[in-house]
């Protein structure tokens, strides 16, 4: 009789970056594999220093299979390959009350960056601007641009703006630009966050 028995099985654990997808190689026991490799696509992708592989994002999305290995050793495994998706949203508030003509607001803008759907740091958008546009009762708007706005991640974006006579709406929306792997600059911007004011 005979039978196959599989020895020492290589197995991963898989994370999106801002780089690519990183994987990160373990044996049956547990133990990270420094010095393992990663075959996809026909390519070989070793791992750095850390024992981290990196697997470039892809154009064309879907469930791949990879092939582990180290030495004589080598395992299958599965991932969902993504594109180099970026998107950016926030969240706005300011105080109505506060929105009284002559008076300083304090609009508060918290954004998130995400890449292929995980949060990244918000030090990879460049050229960072905040558009205010606000509109009286007779629908004339008037338009404020902050340039080159200082974004901390985890923390509220804070600025403080002239409130105009009769303020009927305002709407907030933030931009900027990404650089891809291919070195490309990506347009980013935010779904416009509105407040109205006097009975609208």
């Amino acid at each position: 009789s005979r039978a196959v028995i599989h020895k020492g099985q290589l197995r991963c654990v898989e994370r999106p970056t801002a780089a690519g997808h990183v994987f990160r190689v373990y044996d049956d026991a547990g133990m990270h594999v420094k010095d393992a490799a990663v075959w996809f696509g026909g390519r070989d992708y070793a791992a750095n220093g850390d024992g981290e592989i990196l697997v470039p994002f892809t154009t064309d999305k879907g469930d791949h299979d990879v092939v582990l290995h180290r030495g004589e050793r080598s395992g299958r495994s599965q991932f969902a390959h993504r594109v180099e998706e970026y998107a950016l949203s926030s969240q706005c508030h300011v105080d109505r009350e506060a929105l009284i003509a002559g008076s300083t607001a304090r609009l508060l803008v918290r954004p998130t960056l995400q890449l292929a759907g995980r949060a990244v740091s918000l030090v990879l958008l460049q050229k960072p601007e905040l558009t205010i546009v606000a509109t009286d009762v007779d629908g004339i708007a008037t338009t404020q641009t902050v340039r080159d706005v200082k974004l901390v991640d985890q923390r509220e974006y804070v600025h403080e703006f002239a409130v105009p006579s009769r303020l009927r709406h305002l709407t907030v929306r933030l931009s900027g630009t990404v650089r891809d792997l291919r070195g490309t600059d990506v347009p980013l911007a935010t779904q416009a966050t509105a407040f109205d004011l006097n009975g609208s």
